[in-house]
């Protein structure tokens, strides 16, 4: 941008040119200097006129011209184009050369624009080739008075849209919608620059037009009159239409989908609680009959009624009680599993001593620690001694847990519990052990209900993998957390949280 004009003194030279030569400012919309040319020009009796008068009415177009001018021009670097200017009212077509500059104290922002008649050879041939532009280009321009009638359209326009007809609206008659066809007009008669996509009537029938409306000024007789400026988007349109229907087609589908899929999980759900729920129910009716045969099987194995009983019956009696032992502890974890499924399981907290809890579940496990030579070590860490939980839950996941640790770590092994408090008045266990570990996928597995892992088959330690999902459900209805961590080889390690 050349450089800052402070006065109108700067410009004092340029007053005997005999071209007009003014400074217009954009933001007041008003000449800021005009040599004497200039005054001519515009019919001003002097400068003080020409600076009172407001251009605020041009149309936006060209208001966005000159604002583009000034914003994209090099700096010092002049911008000619052939325009149709309007003093007192009359369209004088000419040539401008315009130069951003700045003006005042302050450095507003301006154009110092020259006039020169357009009799150059480069401005007529510039004029030819436009006006040939819009004889050719498939882009249909039609112009329009203020008051709707037609003015005239280059040739793409008139092929669409056919001859003009005679009476009516020639503007708004096209449109499949009047009413907007007529708010589209009357913004652009207001200069709002609109546009849109409309369905229109031509020559080919109904077809969709992007039209464009611009507020300008006719180059002959210099009234106003609104520019439309038309393309054919049908096939864009139609493309869209057609997605438009395939995604709606889609929509449906996957509604249709999502429906019949949440009816299918509604019916699992009422499946499964239906069953978690029978099995809720038969914890009486499987118990009580498997406890009637464990009784009587150890009367029978220890001869406690007397007499001399033959040695086979007694090892059959023992082998009832040992499979039935192991049957009822199937039903139990199964019931147990069901119950917690289907809400059945209720917490019950109360204050507990933590050491006896402790001796109680470690007395369980002395017998078998003993034959399978594996210690099992359980301390209490800073001094725990009470704490508030659900003391049958507690057992229960210890028991499990504990029983899994010696049931997979070999002799001479080691299983180890660690209890302490969990704030406020909760209760943690760490039970860790020596034995085959697991991969984290093995985890995973032996963490879902009836999961049974691979590696552990090989044991002879009968179950139904419903150890650890059992105790992990425990933990959470009691608002806490069951995690294990294991590494092949080395062991395994579960940590109990019951918040």
């Amino acid at each position: 941008m050349i450089d800052r004009i402070k006065s109108a003194e700067d410009l004092r030279q340029l007053d005997i040119l005999g071209v007009p030569v003014w400074i217009f400012e954009l933001e007041q919309n008003r000449v800021w200097w005009a040599n004497s040319a200039a005054l001519q020009f515009w019919r001003a009796e002097s400068l003080d006129d020409l600076r009172a008068r407001d251009f605020s009415s041009d149309t936006p177009t060209v208001r966005t011209r000159l604002r583009q001018v000034l914003e994209t021009a090099a700096p010092g670097s002049p911008v000619r184009e052939t325009w149709t200017l309007y003093p007192a009212g009359e369209p004088v077509p000419i040539t401008l050369i315009m130069t951003p500059v700045r003006v005042d104290q302050d450095a507003r922002d301006a154009l110092l624009i020259e006039g020169a008649a357009i009799d150059s050879a480069p401005d007529r041939a510039a004029d030819r080739r436009l006006l040939e532009a819009a004889r050719y280009t498939t882009t249909m321009i039609t112009y329009f008075t203020v008051d709707g009638d037609l003015v005239a359209m280059n040739p793409a326009a008139a092929n669409a849209c056919g001859p003009p007809k005679t009476g009516g609206a020639p503007f708004i008659d096209r449109f499949a919608d009047g009413e907007a066809a007529r708010a589209l007009f009357a913004d652009g008669v207001g200069g709002a620059n609109p546009w849109g996509q409309f369905q229109v009537e031509t020559v080919d029938g109904a077809r969709w037009h992007r039209v464009d409306l611009r507020l300008s000024r006719d180059p002959v007789t210099g009234d106003y009159t609104v520019l439309a400026v038309e393309e054919d988007v049908s096939s864009l349109k139609q493309a869209l239409l057609d997605l438009e229907a395939l995604n709606q087609d889609l929509e449906a589908k996957v509604a249709e989908r999502t429906a019949a899929l949440m009816e299918a999980l509604e019916h699992a759900d009422r499946a499964n609680a239906a069953k978690s729920a029978f099995l809720a129910q038969m914890s009486h009716e499987l118990r009580t009959p498997m406890n009637a045969i464990l009784g009587f099987s150890e009367v029978v194995r220890d001869a406690r009624l007397g007499g001399d009983i033959d040695t086979r019956y007694r090892g059959y009696a023992a082998d009832i009680f040992d499979s039935g032992s192991h049957l009822l502890s199937l039903i139990n974890d199964v019931l147990d599993l069901s119950k917690v499924e289907a809400g059945m399981y209720q917490v019950s907290k109360r204050t507990i001593d933590v050491s006896a809890l402790l001796d109680s579940i470690t007395t369980l496990f002395e017998a078998e620690t003993e034959r399978e030579r594996i210690r099992l070590d359980a301390t209490i860490v800073d001094g725990t001694a009470e704490a508030v939980v659900d003391d049958r839950i507690m057992r229960q996941i210890l028991i499990n847990v504990i029983s899994n640790a010696l049931k997979f770590t070999g002799s001479d092994g080691l299983v180890s519990v660690h209890v302490t408090g969990s704030p406020p008045t909760g209760l943690a266990a760490t039970i860790s052990d020596t034995g085959i570990g697991m991969t984290e996928e093995q985890v995973a597995v032996a963490l879902s209900p009836f999961g049974q892992v691979d590696a552990m088959r090989h044991f002879d330690k009968p179950g139904t993998g419903l150890g650890l999902p059992v105790s992990k459900e425990l933990a959470e209805l009691h608002g806490g957390s069951l995690t294990v961590s294991s590494t092949p080889g080395k062991g395994t390690v579960v940590q109990v949280v019951l918040a």
